[in-house]
């Protein structure tokens, strides 16, 4: 659990909007984000923190599986799983996976740096963003026909999550992490593959198949290696967890974005 000069900086966050949690706890459609968790600390304790101390101070993690451990949001009653199957997401991807692949071919030599460098221990890791807690104008503009696929998906950009071109060169090793929010599951359309490079989420590794997306929980923990020798690259795309309710969806990204300017 947090110490308590971080649960002290939680509260504050969380006292500031004590009107919208007091909403969302009234509200029958959204108990889920009411019994939910922002940085470990539950979403009510502003709401009665001198009750909720002792739970808040000596209660274990709130995480129903060990290895899914998410820091930023976690709402407990959510399903979760480490694998998921394919659904009519990654249906929709895998069907345009031509048109995908061309308009990168187009901006490959775009590529930066990814942003979280502390999570290579070596090697090489690029990305292409899409979205990126908002839309980067001028990289949609430069792929039009991704943009306007990836725009039929229910994405949740707007809640810590992304769309990126994400290329991974041979001798590449990501550390094991977690990801930040369990509200979203987390695609990845194959666009160039290594039967070398594996992703290993939670206790079981899988190699990228040619046509086949991977759908999976990234707040189970996770990492990639790449042994091979051929670039891996994969368009990455967040998207709502399926149980979540529009009225959810909506409360979340309006608290997402309240907490954030606290």
């Amino acid at each position: 659990m947090p110490k308590i000069s971080e649960i002290a900086k939680i509260y504050k966050r969380l006292k500031g909007v004590t009107p919208q949690l007091k909403a969302i706890s009234r509200d029958p459609e959204l108990q889920r984000i009411h019994n939910g968790y922002y940085r470990q600390v539950p979403l009510s304790f502003a709401m009665n923190p001198v009750r909720r101390f002792p739970q808040v101070w000596l209660g274990r993690p709130p995480y129903r599986y060990p290895a899914q451990r998410p820091v930023k949001f976690f709402l407990p009653d959510l399903e979760g799983k480490p694998w998921w199957d394919r659904d009519s997401n990654s249906e929709t991807l895998e069907n345009n996976v031509d048109d995908i692949r061309k308009e990168f071919d187009e901006v490959c030599d775009r590529v930066k740096k990814h942003p979280q460098k502390y999570l290579v221990d070596k090697g090489n890791w690029s990305t292409f963003f899409l979205y990126r807690s908002g839309k980067v104008e001028e990289n949609c503009r430069a792929c039009p026909r991704t943009t306007q696929i990836v725009e039929s998906l229910p994405l949740c950009y707007k809640v810590k999550s992304a769309v990126y071109f994400s290329v991974m060169m041979p001798g590449t090793e990501i550390k094991p992490h977690c990801g930040p929010v369990n509200t979203r599951l987390r695609y990845h359309l194959p666009i160039a593959i290594d039967d070398k490079a594996w992703m290993r989420v939670d206790e079981e590794k899988r190699s990228w198949k040619s046509g086949e997306c991977f759908v999976f929980d990234d707040s189970f923990e996770h990492e990639v290696q790449h042994h091979g020798s051929l670039p891996r690259v994969v368009l990455l795309v967040d998207c709502w967890h399926p149980a979540l309710s529009a009225p959810e969806r909506r409360c979340l990204e309006q608290l997402y974005a309240d907490l954030s300017v606290m």
